[in-house]
């Protein structure tokens, strides 16, 4: 038995004891910091296991140097906002020594490096001080370009072993040197590169513009046995080496090289491996394939589509030089080319012996082995197989009839009339004229990358849009927000059914013919237009304001249109948040059928749209038939997302909406409804606004919103914020929340030239704002309290889009409380997009 004494003392040590059983970083401390020299003292006292916290906003000039210990089990963590609000600009650069160092959630936006700083982040603080096991992540480079764009230095430098670049979006580079350099100066060096997305490197004038150089010619013979691996490459068009693989044993597997001119070259070095890749050159010239130099490497299980065969061939076996130094040209010995589909290229299929004559390449590569491959070609001018290897293994490849197959021996390649389909996935599957399937992977087949995999979680690249907030749709692309859940599901639901039914809509299918006797001609009639009870054929019709002639939607486009345009959106989001290539499809199909079909394509312009029978055969009038193109717009943008569009039909669909565009200016019905007075004009400005936008055209930007603020605001509303000619109609309550949308969704584009509508106020003191205000107080329940009139069904859904953007941009308690008031049955995905981000 113990003393008391003795048994004290023990309850004494327990603390102590406890803690000497916990593992190192159980004391981890957490650093909240809002200054440099915070920052600076909290890295200096750092220990395993702790997170340093840089707060939201703007740090500027920041040069940091890290050198501490973290452990595998508790490294040291600097972290930006987790909403990327952490944003270092200015003369900045980080060099990280030590071990188990995590960087995350930091946006570097125009960072330069200090003068003679070989990196932006680069793995080492001193000659030979290297990080071991340090991590990049969930980061955003963007547009850290020098003055000089002939300034060299790299985004990223890795040293060392063991580190790793993850989940960041690099882009806008344009100025010399490589996006992301691997230094090899340690052997077995065991780097990994994943998931990130590189986007938008500029062409360069030469060499060393490549976004990943792994390794030097002089440290070509060193194992790197690194990875680079599921990243997104699209339009990196720095040089002809997009990665240069210049060491032994790494593997570069399942990436998407995406409309980027160049090609994965391994360079220097053997025993790589080049796997389940897919090359989408969407016909761009310069858009490559791979590169094989140096020995025993492997390209198996690639996927390879419009690419241009630059450098010769899509995939080409290199010569080598007689006693080559190690930045010369090794031949390619042992390679094996196996299970790669080759389809729809524009150059030569596989190159036997790349270079050979040039420069002293003379040497030939030996036992190399050209192994089930399907080869298809879009030209007879090409050749399936370029150059003779006497030695050469060739079996089973097959190539689809019509190309030259370049040998004079045939054994090994078979000639096959193919039939080729593209899958739901996005890629293309071949069958023989019996439909049996002709090629198979050798392993696991390509798939095309999600864009929701790549890049940082709180952003994703998205391309331009007008009316919908580019935040909300990265949003949507990168998670699956509670908020939206039960509308996602419905969407999905309604997506799914419109790829079961299966349908096409065109302007073609109506059976009547419009006096120019050309079908393709779009025609609607107007909708409170009846025939005349006074005369025996009912003609000229007379207006019945605020009653719909249902005759109306059976004789116009008007109903498959706007059906059409509703399907393409519904579509579109879907694969926005699903990225099931099967939506994209069939949305491009519906495009396809009622803009670009020679046959059934609609022509652009309106001449005919809401004609009067027995008055006129259209109106200006009509052109607010196609305001349904403003939501069309954000759906094209957001469908160049997919992949699977092809460019050509992408530029067919811009000139469709330039020559819409130059009609809608010009033609005499489009000045007409330019110069109404009441929604109609909203609608025009609203239209010519967002095609403009959509086709960058800034002048005219610019001049629609003068026009917005000189006329449309000050004339349409007055000093109370009534809108008097909405007001008087038979659906007052329709009209006036309708028109208000059109002056919401105008606001919208016209923040993006930093032109803030719910801020201007006219001379008169007319202003949104005040229309808004007028409106709010009868938002639950206008039935009740609206002193206008309104003879059919109460609408709430102008309203909601117009608040949505109204209070994310300046938000107000109304606001909020007329939206939650508001009928359930109004908030959908499209509104939810609208809410815009709120001025600064």
């Amino acid at each position: 038995m113990p003393t008391p004494e003795q048994f004290m003392r023990f309850l004494l040590d327990l603390p102590l004891l406890a803690a000497l059983c916990l593992p190192l970083g159980a004391f981890a401390a957490d650093h909240s910091i809002e200054t440099q020299s915070e920052l600076l003292l909290a890295l200096e006292e750092a220990q395993a296991g702790d997170t340093v916290h840089l707060a939201s906003g703007t740090w500027t000039d920041l040069n940091l140097v890290l050198d501490m210990e973290g452990t595998a089990e508790a490294p040291i963590l600097i972290t930006g906002a987790k909403d990327g609000s952490t944003v270092i600009t200015g003369t900045s650069s980080i060099q990280i020594g030590g071990a188990y160092l995590h960087l995350e959630n930091l946006h570097f936006y125009q960072v330069v490096p200090p003068e003679g700083a070989g990196a932006i982040i680069q793995f080492r603080i001193a000659q030979e001080d290297y990080g071991q096991n340090c991590r990049l992540s969930n980061s955003w480079l963007e547009d850290c370009n020098p003055d000089d764009p002939a300034r060299r230095y790299r985004w990223i430098r890795l040293y060392g072993r063991g580190h790793r670049v993850d989940h960041n979006l690099f882009s806008g580079m344009a100025h010399s040197g490589q996006l992301l350099q691997f230094v090899m100066v340690e052997e077995d060096a065991r780097h990994r590169v994943d998931h990130n997305h590189f986007l938008n490197r500029a062409q360069g004038d030469g060499n060393g513009f490549e976004i990943i150089q792994l390794g030097h010619s002089y440290h070509s013979e060193k194992d790197g046995n690194s990875i680079i691996e599921k990243n997104l490459f699209e339009a990196c068009d720095g040089e002809t080496e997009i990665i240069s693989v210049k060491t032994c044993g790494n593997i570069i597997r399942e990436n998407l090289f995406y409309r980027s001119r160049g090609t994965l070259t391994l360079r220097h070095g053997n025993r790589n491996l080049a796997e389940r890749n897919v090359f989408l050159g969407d016909d761009k010239e310069g858009a490559g394939g791979i590169r094989i130099i140096g020995r025993d490497h492997r390209v198996v299980d690639n996927y390879f589509e419009g690419v241009s065969g630059t450098t010769g061939a899509t995939i080409v076996i290199y010569t080598g030089i007689p006693d080559s130094p190690l930045n010369g040209y090794f031949e390619a010995h042992r390679a094996a080319v196996e299970n790669n589909f080759i389809y729809n290229t524009h150059g030569n299929g596989i190159h036997l012996n790349g270079g050979y004559g040039v420069r002293n390449r003379i040497l030939l590569p030996e036992d190399v082995t050209v192994a089930n491959n399907l080869l298809h070609l879009s030209s007879n001018q090409q050749v399936q197989f370029v150059g003779e290897l006497d030695d050469a293994t060739l079996t089973g490849n097959i190539v689809a009839q019509g190309t030259e197959s370049g040998q004079k021996k045939m054994d090994g390649i078979i000639y096959k009339r193919l039939n080729f389909t593209r899958q739901e996935d996005g890629l293309m599957t071949a069958a023989d004229e019996d439909g049996n399937a002709v090629f198979e992977y050798s392993g696991k087949a390509p798939r095309l990358l999600k864009r929701s995999e790549v890049g940082p979680d709180w952003t994703t690249a998205v391309p331009k849009l007008g009316t919908w907030n580019p935040t909300q749709l990265q949003r949507l692309i990168k998670s699956d927000p509670e908020e939206i859940q039960s509308a996602s599901a419905a969407l999905i639901e309604e997506a799914n059914r419109i790829l079961s039914e299966n349908k096409t809509y065109t302007v073609t299918s109506n059976e009547r013919t419009g006096v120019s006797g050309d079908k393709r001609d779009y025609y609607s009639t107007g909708p409170y237009w009846w025939p005349n009870p006074e005369t025996k054929d009912g003609l000229p019709y007379i207006r019945r304001d605020g009653e719909f002639n249902p005759e109306r939607d059976l004789v116009s486009d008007r109903p498959i249109l706007h059906q059409m345009v509703s399907d393409v959106t519904t579509l579109t989001l879907a694969f926005a948040q699903s990225e099931d290539q099967a939506y994209a499809l069939h949305a491009q199909e519906l495009l396809t059928t009622w803009f670009l079909d020679t046959t059934t394509g609609m022509r652009p312009h309106l001449s005919y749209a809401q004609a009067i029978p027995g008055r006129t055969d259209g109106r200006g009038t009509g052109i607010i038939d196609t305001l349904v193109f403003v939501n069309l717009l954000e759906a094209l943008s957001t469908l160049e997302l997919a992949y699977s569009w092809p460019e050509e039909d992408r530029l067919s669909l811009r000139s469709w909406f330039e020559d819409y565009l130059e009609w809608l200016t010009y033609h005499p019905n489009g000045l007409h409804e330019k110069a109404a007075i009441n929604n109609h004009g909203t609608a025009y400005d609203l239209q010519e606004l967002a095609i403009a936008h959509y086709l960058g055209r800034t002048e005219q930007v610019k001049h629609i919103l003068n026009r917005v603020t000189t006329e449309r605001i000050p004339d349409q509303i007055t000093p109370e914020g009534e809108q008097p000619l909405e007001f008087k109609r038979t659906r007052s309550w329709s009209y006036c929340t309708e028109n208000l949308e059109h002056f919401a969704r105008i606001a919208a584009i016209a923040s993006k030239y930093d032109i803030d509508l719910f801020a201007y106020e006219s001379e008169s003191g007319a202003c949104l704002p005040k229309a808004i205000a007028k409106l709010v107080p009868h938002a639950c329940d206008p039935s009740a309290s609206w002193p206008g009139e309104q003879v059919t069904d109460w609408q709430f859904e102008y309203l909601y889009a117009a608040l949505e953007i109204a209070n994310g941009m300046h938000p107000r308690a109304e606001y909020t409380e007329a939206l939650a008031c508001l009928p359930s049955e109004t908030f959908n995905l499209e509104k939810w997009l609208l809410r815009q981000s709120p001025i600064q």
